[in-house]
């Protein structure tokens, strides 16, 4: 009966220890769990390794997509020509257009459109849409051409155009004939051709083209416009002509 009463003493202790012992780990469970759960809805703080790390990558990658496009891109900006520019012609700023090509080692013989258009003087043609080269454009002292007004058969007139450029060939008068003819000019731009309307409306079989002659060749070429020889004026291979 004793020893019955003892067992049965034991074996409730023992079952009381393993309750106790189960809701124990249970409750260091669920501390474990709420705990974690925690950590993983905790804000990020800036003494986080790996957000330092992500942040870094980041700014390294903005900043090599930023070098890469740059040095894509070497384009330059420089000064194209709005229309045909002629030599012995003042530039202005309606002139020029600025646009941005890639020119490499070639930038420096184009005029550079930074700072504004440049004051100068067309030393040669540079046709409508061209870039403009530096050393076509010059100081008023170096421009020696004048502007000289020489009358050719309205034919040859036609296919000319401002900018074309032309050999000047004069035949002597003799009689009522005329000698073999001569270059007198060469290489002279052409500043102005009259339009088809003012060429209906002219009453001689001439129209008048204005040349810009080397100021050496102007006394020359007056002489040859008094004495009624004749002028033919030819265009250069290359040069620009009157379209249509």
């Amino acid at each position: 009966m004793t020893w019955t009463i003892v067992s049965a003493m034991r074996l409730s202790v023992g079952a009381e220890a393993a309750r106790t012992g189960r809701a124990r780990v249970r409750r260091e469970g669920d501390v474990v769990e709420e705990t974690t759960e925690a950590r993983r809805l905790r804000p990020p703080s800036w003494r986080d390794g790996r957000l330092v790390v992500g942040v870094l990558l980041i700014l390294a990658s903005v900043a090599l997509g930023v070098r890469l496009v740059a040095a894509a891109d070497q384009r330059v900006p420089v000064f194209a020509a709005a229309r045909t520019l002629v030599p012995g012609e003042r530039v202005e700023a309606a002139d020029l257009a600025r646009v941005d090509v890639t020119l490499g080692d070639a930038a420096g013989a184009y005029l550079p459109a930074e700072g504004g258009p440049p004051e100068g003087i067309v030393l040669r043609e540079v046709r409508v849409g061209e870039l403009v080269p530096a050393a076509a454009l010059g100081p008023r002292d170096v421009a020696a051409r004048r502007a000289l007004t020489v009358p050719v058969s309205a034919g040859s007139a036609r296919v000319l155009t401002s900018g074309s450029v032309v050999d000047v060939w004069v035949s002597e008068a003799q009689g009522s004939s005329f000698a073999a003819p001569q270059a007198l000019v060469l290489g002279a731009p052409v500043a102005r051709v009259p339009g088809p309307d003012e060429a209906r409306l002219a009453t001689t079989p001439t129209v008048g083209v204005q040349v810009m002659v080397p100021a050496d060749d102007v006394a020359k070429v007056i002489a040859a416009v008094d004495s009624g020889s004749r002028i033919t004026l030819v265009p250069n291979p290359g040069s620009a002509q009157r379209e249509g």
